[in-house]
């Protein structure tokens, strides 16, 4: 069995953290090593990941000074230290798990399965189920055409290769990374029957839901997200919370943020990559009125997946 470490970077999560804690020392096959970044937080999250750390040697605390609002280039940041450490026959698979995650006990067996069973495999990992009082639900979208970022695992060997995670403050990074693994030449596809719950309710950090989808708009903009996409990518989270009111605001986020574009930081081969496949997903859905998983980018997908 190939030997994996991971990643996660929490910030005030002591509502969750020992959730994923639990979860991740629960598992079949343990990592080498789990670095958990804390970043700057100011409830109980140190405390908690402390009082593992004397049990479970393979966990790691990393403590980073944050000055400012939350973001998301620290994950950049996490990944780059932790890459920094990492001796390259050491390992064969880097993982980045969110801190308000919860695993099945045989997550990483099966993920680091895949790796060993497909040797041009770089970006795998499970679907994300949304956990509503006690119901779990699939994230609304289009279709579920990457690895999410909550539970990304890479081939060692791709990650190094595409340079980690680019360090957006926005989000989007899961995108851009899968996108950058693609075009690259290797396989990303989530594990259709792999399932790992997230427990933190959708907007419920720093914002309230209208402006959390308005963000993403602008998000889904700077990272090159085709308007066309996006317009359907709209109609599809109709029902999400608020009713209507969050994919007008998601649509408001998209459209008014053209500007910001042009400082994304993200590679305009990239951009027009997410563009090109995005066009061709809409085709998929418009000629066979189905909507499947893509299981490689790299490839048109397969009708009987």
């Amino acid at each position: 069995m190939e030997r994996y470490s991971i990643v996660t970077v929490a910030r005030n999560e002591e509502a969750y953290i020992e959730g994923l804690i639990k979860s991740v020392i629960s598992q079949t096959v343990l990592p080498l090593k789990w670095t958990i970044v804390d970043d700057g937080s100011t409830d109980q999250t140190r405390d908690i990941v402390t009082s593992y750390l004397d049990r479970y040697p393979f966990i790691e605390l990393v403590l980073h000074k944050r000055n400012g609002p939350r973001d998301f280039s620290i994950k950049a940041w996490a990944i780059n230290k932790a890459m920094a450490k990492i001796n390259a026959s050491e390992i064969a698979v880097f993982g980045m798990i969110d801190a308000d995650i919860e695993l099945p006990v045989d997550y990483c067996e099966r993920l680091i399965g895949e790796f060993l069973r497909n040797p041009t495999l770089g970006v795998c990992g499970g679907i994300l189920l949304d956990k509503r009082s006690e119901k779990l639900t699939k994230k609304p979208g289009l279709l579920h055409e990457y690895v999410a970022g909550g539970t990304q695992f890479w081939r060692w060997e791709c990650l190094k290769q595409i340079g980690g995670y680019l360090p957006l403050t926005c989000g989007g990074e899961d995108t851009v990374t899968n996108q950058m693994a693609g075009l690259r030449g290797w396989d990303v596809y989530p594990l259709p029957s792999l399932f790992a719950i997230h427990r933190r309710p959708r907007g419920s950090v720093g914002a309230p839901p209208w402006k959390r989808h308005y963000r993403e708009g602008v998000r889904e903009h700077v990272i090159g997200y085709h308007p066309l996409f996006e317009c359907v990518k709209c109609v599809t989270h109709v029902f999400e919370r608020p009713v209507l009111l969050g994919s007008i605001c998601r649509a408001a986020g998209f459209f008014a943020s053209s500007s910001r574009a042009r400082n994304a930081g993200v590679p305009l081969q990239i951009r027009r990559a997410i563009r090109s496949r995005q066009l061709r997903t809409l085709s998929l859905l418009l000629s066979t009125g189905k909507r499947k998983h893509w299981m490689n980018w790299g490839q048109e997908p397969n009708e009987s997946t």
